[in-house]
């Protein structure tokens, strides 16, 4: 069995790809992306980033009021959540598990910048884009940075199980975001 990055890679290879094939994320990446999207995009980051907030010891603060702002000015009326609409992940804080669910917010920070780029070549320039801008310092170095360091604390097959189930929960709690408030 793989360990580390590649068992995470592997292991989470299939909701990955049903997360790309949500209605938000198609409507972001087609040839004709809408601020309806972006704006459903935002809020469930947003709301994912209230989920993973203790399991993470709020290390994505800075994402999180980035998207606040960019809800704001696309949705001035609406007001923002103060808690997760599905309950907060079940995941320890520093346990192995919490470094599977950091995999998957790691892993849609670099998302984000590949639909940061669509959203621009497409002709939306007039959405707010604080939270993109704000994940400059994410690139692939970065990625490579992390993914050295899953591999470092990933070491045995057991971490990379328990890592594996904390990556699952994450991207399984995104999904069924995604699909309960999926676009017509």
């Amino acid at each position: 069995m793989n360990v580390g990055y590649a068992c995470l890679k592997s292991g989470t290879l299939n909701p990955h790809t049903a997360l790309e094939q949500s209605s938000v994320a198609r409507c972001l990446m087609s040839d004709d992306p809408n601020r309806d999207a972006y704006l459903m995009f935002l809020r469930n980051m947003y709301d994912f980033h209230l989920a993973v907030q203790a399991c993470t010891e709020d290390r994505f603060r800075e994402d999180r009021i980035r998207l606040a702002a960019d809800i704001r000015a696309l949705d001035p009326a609406s007001p923002l959540p103060e808690a997760p609409s599905s309950p907060a992940l079940a995941v320890a804080a520093g346990s192995v598990a919490a470094l599977g669910v950091r995999y998957v917010v790691e892993g849609s920070r670099l998302g984000a910048l590949h639909i940061a780029g669509h959203l621009q070549r497409s002709g939306l320039a007039d959405l707010p884009v604080t939270y993109l801008q704000g994940l400059s310092g994410v690139d692939i170095s970065h990625w490579k940075d992390f993914t050295r360091y899953v591999d470092d604390v990933l070491d045995d097959e057991k971490a990379s199980i328990e890592a594996l189930k904390g990556a699952g929960l994450a991207f399984a709690w995104l999904q069924e975001q995604f699909d309960a408030k999926a676009l017509a």
